[in-house]
């Protein structure tokens, strides 16, 4: 029988030195040869051959390129493959191998917002204004070249607040309304203008308009009108031949009457309170009304004389009828 069940084998024969068996110091068979003869067999089956691993491969690449990662190697079952029914590897281990890599490289670390601050203080105290909260790029913080956190939006938000108080507002003066009228009728007197504390007026606790000044400005003001003086009785009337009573009057006139009208020449204006027949004065030029027209109460001088003094006195006599001495007033004017 072929010594084994698949592939070439070996077979035996044998012989035994019985034919006859030596006796008597008969020789035995060796000089005949061998007693066993051997040779191969071939079964015409072949053999299982069972698979075997190759060496392993070098470490593959690094799963990452920054910090920790994975690298493979691997071995394949073809050293021998499998054959005739052979058993294959899987007894023997796995076909890949993994385990853990260090690139030595920090990988970048993107930044990231914390969630929103609360939101501050109204930036004003009454009325809308605004205000802000904010948030930082600490959640992560970036790192190693990872980019910060413009791409997601701003750091800050401001919206608009109400207070729900009324600012105060303060008061302002109106312009200037016009001059009044002037205190006097005749040379100089005061006239008041005024403003009120309504543009705008205060509301609010606001300011009025005290620091602004005062609401009403008084001022001088003149007529352009001298005012009327008293006649002076000079000397007691005489009568002359033609009937009429005469009488010496003056006009004193003093500053500023005087400086109002001159230096230059004037016109007085003499009013009696009751009719006059006529007035002399010997240095009139000319005298109104005339003398058709008298007698009356009012009579104006005009050009009379020129000055450059602050005072002066003139002189002039009335001629009337009657016993009352007639009373009056003159006026300085018209330069």
């Amino acid at each position: 029988m072929c010594a084994v069940t698949c592939a070439s084998g070996t077979w035996t024969r044998s012989r035994s030195c019985t034919n006859p068996a030596p006796q008597y110091n008969g020789a035995d068979c060796t000089s005949l040869g061998a007693a066993t003869e051997i040779t191969s067999c071939n079964t015409g089956i072949m053999c299982p051959i069972n698979g075997g691993y190759t060496t392993w491969s070098s470490w593959g690449t690094c799963s990452v390129t920054c910090a920790s990662g994975t690298w493979t190697r691997s071995r394949s079952c073809t050293n021998p493959a499998p054959q005739y029914n052979g058993a294959d590897c899987t007894s023997l281990g796995a076909p890949t191998e993994t385990t853990s890599c260090n690139t030595g490289i920090m990988c970048p670390i993107n930044g990231g917002y914390t969630t929103w601050s609360s939101w501050g203080t109204c930036s004003v105290t009454c009325a809308s204004g605004t205000w802000t909260r904010s948030r930082s790029c600490t959640n992560p913080a970036p790192q190693y070249n990872g980019a910060d956190c413009t791409s997601l939006g701003a750091p800050t938000e401001t919206t608009s607040c109400n207070t729900g108080i009324m600012c105060p507002i303060n008061g302002g003066y109106t312009s200037w309304s016009s001059w009044g009228t002037c205190s006097v009728t005749c040379a100089s007197g005061t006239w008041t203008r005024s403003r009120s504390c309504t543009n705008p007026a205060p509301q609010y606790n606001g300011a009025d308009c005290t620091s602004l000044g005062a609401a009403t400005e008084t001022s001088t003001c003149d007529s352009g009108i001298m005012c009327p003086i008293p006649i002076e009785q000079g000397s007691s009337p005489w009568e002359t031949n033609d009937g009429y009573m005469r009488i010496q009057y003056y006009c004193t006139f003093i500053a500023p009457d005087v400086g109002m009208v001159g230096p230059g020449k004037a016109t007085v204006s003499v009013m009696f309170d009751e009719s006059v027949h006529d007035i002399e004065n010997w240095e009139m030029s000319t005298l109104s009304p005339s003398s058709a027209d008298r007698p009356a109460n009012v009579f104006q001088l005009t050009n009379m004389f020129s000055w450059d003094f602050s005072e002066f006195r003139w002189s002039f006599h009335g001629i009337y009828k009657g016993s009352l001495v007639p009373k009056g007033t003159c006026t300085l004017c018209c330069s």
